[in-house]
């Protein structure tokens, strides 16, 4: 099992970090719905022993193939959000078919920004 939760592509950049292999999601893979993800420190040695050829690798989620492109640092954390137990991000591009996505429980969401 795996905790997966929806972001935006702005998420890592408003939070100024990087990934340590790989990449973040584009607008064009959220705005698309495409289904990559980028994995937390954790999941990264739980499912792949932190081997970096897990970039480009496939997960099964939920009977889907999704692509790993992405692995954040040990020290990434998503503030205001205590508690998170997250270990795979999918994009999320508030497409309306995405925000009318009910039947999987997104009911909310939890918005970030950086001040000036």
């Amino acid at each position: 099992r795996l905790l997966a939760t929806r972001a935006s592509p702005s998420l890592f950049p408003t939070l100024g970090v990087k990934p340590v292999i790989g990449r973040t999601f584009t607008e064009a893979e959220a705005d698309q719905s495409q289904r990559v993800v980028v994995l937390t420190d954790g999941a990264w040695a739980r499912l792949f022993q932190r081997d970096a050829a897990a970039i480009g690798r496939t997960l099964r989620m939920n009977g889907e193939a999704w692509q790993v492109i992405g692995v954040m640092p040990p020290s990434f954390v998503v503030p205001g959000y205590p508690g998170f137990t997250g270990e795979v991000f999918t994009p999320f591009g508030f497409t309306p078919e995405q925000k009318s996505d009910a039947q999987r429980g997104y009911e909310y969401s939890l918005s970030i920004a950086r001040l000036k």
